[in-house]
């Protein structure tokens, strides 16, 4: 039973391999880790608030009918903007699994209940390797690059959950922020955007669990309210300072006020540090996985004043001073959104960060150094570009190893434009130096560069390659040595 329901699945996703847009339930299910091995997280979206209807059914494959278990959500959110309800968020976890098994689970949705889907539990304490997809920037396009284009990447994230014959399936799947670029499609359409890039996520993160950080498309919403609306009645928007304008960010959005992080802290529900998915952690696969907030919550953030969410300095130190005490070289890794070094213009001068990555650097770099961060994952700057192992600007062999993987799809397209003479650090850039997709004009040639990295881990080894989502062709490949 178990391998005719994968192989029923993955011939839906096959079908959807073209990059054209899946055909889902509306439901938006996906699932994510809890932090908790003998547990799975579960979250959805419905119309209604479905009080007390809103649970989950679960059961081993292979397992007695009667042995189905069953949850209710446990946390239900919801925002409004522009004056409607954006629909009703759900979030459960399914317990007591057997570590490894495979399970199938449904939920209730808008009074029925779902088709089933399955997902493999948790090794045994999270094992001893992983496999996972990481990307930043997201998008599926239609604000600047061809609308859709990001579905290439869906459809390969969907292939890359169930494996094939010659590779094994992920365990996960992590976006490091900018997520659906939601703010940059109007007012109109901000929540057909969000749900529109979940229903392409659906059929690879109903299956495998999908982690996600904050990044800064999820602060901040477009200028144009809709009729009759305003910023003082459209709920969780909050006033931005003048200064705030200075970033380029804010100014390609066209942005003039915060929806600090609002549809993100609703849509996802991550392992609870406190911060409500700003920062958390968690062991797997032999690695302590750390998620950081590169947005808000550290010394001159460049966006300060949509803080509050905890003391997340404090709670990093401790954090990784603690997985340090009982694992003195286990394999740590930290992903955020935006990164400390690139070679990209902005980014750097002679090597050194300047602007709020100094700021980034400056918070940050010296517990990646003290603690033994061994990689840092990181988004923001469209392109893909890998670090030797660095600290305090230099190549350094007790350094992090600094990797930007932003090219997956119909964010803002390729725009980085790599200029001669490169750092010392930066040791490899793509698509390269004076790409002709920077300027988003093609939209056939930069689809075939998008792509993503899969990251393996085990006792001895961790490695990160970036594939590309339309041939499959491996680009780079490092890995990264024990210290």
């Amino acid at each position: 039973m178990t391998h005719l329901l994968f192989a029923s699945v993955l011939l839906t996703i096959l079908a959807q391999a073209s990059g054209t847009q899946p055909q889902t339930e509306g439901c938006q299910i996906h699932l994510a880790l809890t932090g908790d091995t003998t547990s799975m997280g579960v979250s959805w979206r419905t119309e209604t608030a479905m009080t007390g209807k809103a649970v989950v059914e679960y059961t081993q494959i292979g397992a007695p009918k009667n042995s189905t278990g069953g949850a209710q959500a446990t946390d239900t959110r919801t925002y409004t903007i522009y004056g409607k309800t954006s629909g009703y968020y759900h979030h459960a976890r399914m317990t007591a699994l057997h570590p490894g098994a495979a399970y199938q689970y449904r939920v209730m949705c808008n009074e029925n209940f779902t088709a089933w889907r399955n997902f493999t539990a948790p090794k045994a304490s999270g094992g001893t390797s992983t496999k996972f997809v990481f990307v930043g920037d997201f998008g599926l396009g239609g604000a600047g690059p061809p609308a859709g284009e990001g579905y290439l990447t869906t459809s390969a994230f969907a292939a890359e959950a169930f494996g094939s014959a010659a590779e094994a399936a992920v365990d996960m799947i992590w976006v490091s922020g900018d997520i659906a670029y939601a703010n940059m499609h109007g007012a109109a359409d901000f929540e057909k955007t969000w749900n529109e890039w979940f229903d392409a996520m659906e059929s690879a993160c109903a299956h495998v669990p999908c982690m996600v950080s904050p990044g800064n498309h999820e602060t901040y919403l477009p200028k144009v309210f809709g009729s009759g609306e305003t910023a003082a009645n459209t709920t969780g928007w909050v006033a931005a300072p003048s200064e705030f304008f200075e970033q380029d960010e804010v100014k390609e959005a066209q942005a003039d006020g915060a929806w600090n992080f609002t549809a993100y802290d609703s849509r996802f529900k991550m392992p609870d540090a406190g911060s409500r998915n700003m920062w958390y952690s968690f062991d797997f696969g032999g690695v302590h996985f750390v998620s950081i907030n590169t947005e808000t919550d550290f010394p001159n953030a460049g966006e300060a004043f949509l803080g509050g969410w905890g003391d997340q300095m404090t709670w990093l130190r401790n954090d990784l001073q603690q997985f340090r005490q009982k694992s003195k070289d286990g394999w740590l890794v930290v992903l955020g959104h935006k990164p400390i070094y690139s070679a990209a213009p902005g980014y750097a001068s002679n090597g050194v960060p300047i602007r709020e990555f100094a700021h980034i650097q400056a918070a940050f770099e010296p517990l990646f150094h003290e603690f033994g961060v061994d990689l840092y994952l990181a988004g923001h700057q469209h392109s893909y570009e890998r670090s030797a192992a660095i600290f305090n600007n230099k190549p350094a062999a007790n350094g992090t190893v600094h990797i930007i993987a932003a090219i997956p799809g119909g964010g803002c397209g390729i725009t980085a434009d790599f200029k001669e003479p490169f750092p010392e650090w930066s040791v490899v850039r793509y698509p390269g130096n004076g790409s002709p997709w920077n300027d988003r004009k093609n939209g056939t040639e930069e689809a075939g560069d998008l792509g993503y990295g899969i990251v393996e881990a085990n006792s001895t080894m961790l490695s990160f390659t970036l594939k590309l989502s339309k041939s499959g062709q491996v680009v780079d490949t490092v890995v990264i040595p024990r210290r």
